[in-house]
């Protein structure tokens, strides 16, 4: 028996039986269940576990929007390749003050060296910190102040996380 009390050779022959929409289910149900998918015994591929990742930080997106008065906002996520971002991050946003609309861009799961669940955790970090930012778009910005901004928002983005995983 595994972790789940699910016999692994019964689950393997279900996930045969099984749409890839229903995976990314699975899967957020067991990560929201502290277990991760390999204490369960499933074999995740790199293309489901972009997929899980997508719903997971999509899903918090839209939490996080709703908790910073974001809403009004037409915000949307793209995992990224570290290629595709600037050494030494983990995401960035841009967005268009008159359109409201944003696109933050989150490191791809291909590109984490951790367990599942620390990459969703460092994930929705970057969902928070980045929409941080967002809320703090209206605000003058310089080369010189970059720094201490990142740090405050990191501070913030730290804080949040804490009280919401408190409750």
């Amino acid at each position: 028996m595994d972790t789940c009390g699910i016999n692994s050779g019964i689950m393997e022959h279900m996930l045969g039986r099984y749409t890839p929409g229903f995976l990314v289910l699975l899967g957020l149900f067991l990560s929201f269940a502290g277990v991760s998918p390999a204490q369960s015994g499933i074999e995740i591929s790199p293309r489901e576990r972009t997929l899980l990742a997508s719903s997971y930080t999509s899903e918090r997106l839209w939490m996080w929007q709703k908790r910073l008065n974001l809403a009004d906002w037409n915000v949307s996520i793209v995992m990224s390749r570290a290629t595709e971002l600037k050494p030494k991050t983990l995401g960035n946003i841009h967005w268009d003050l008159d359109k409201k609309t944003a696109v933050i861009r989150v490191l791809d799961p291909a590109d984490y060296r951790m367990p599942f669940q620390d990459m969703l955790k460092d994930m929705e970090f970057t969902v928070v910190h980045e929409l941080i930012h967002l809320e703090l778009s209206s605000l003058p910005r310089s080369d010189a102040s970059r720094r201490d901004e990142e740090h405050a928002v990191n501070q913030i983005a730290e804080a949040l996380l804490k009280l919401d995983h408190s409750q």
